[in-house]
C-alpha cells in the first residue's frame, strides 16, 4: 500500500515538473516575441501593414518539441 502511494506521489511530482516545463517555454516564447514587437514599434522599423513571422522552436529533451509560430501586424 506505501509502495503505491510512493509511486503516485512520484508520478505527480514528475507530471508537475514536466508541466511547469512547458509554461516556462511558453513564457520565454511570448516574452521574444513581445520584445520583438516592442523594439521593432519603437524603432518604426517595420512600415505599416508588414507582417512579420517567427518560428522559436525550444527543445526540452529528446522526446519533447515545443514549437510556437506567431505574427505580428503593423
Amino acid at each position: 500500500m506505501m509502495k503505491e502511494i510512493c509511486n503516485v506521489a512520484v508520478f505527480i511530482f514528475t507530471l508537475t515538473v514536466d508541466v511547469w516545463q512547458h509554461v516556462l517555454d511558453l513564457t520565454k516564447a511570448f516574452s521574444v516575441y513581445f520584445s520583438l514587437y516592442q523594439t521593432l514599434t519603437l524603432h518604426k522599423v517595420a512600415a505599416p501593414g508588414c507582417r512579420i513571422r517567427f518560428s522559436d522552436r525550444s527543445e526540452m529533451d529528446e522526446n519533447t518539441m515545443l514549437r510556437i509560430e506567431g505574427k505580428i501586424d503593423f
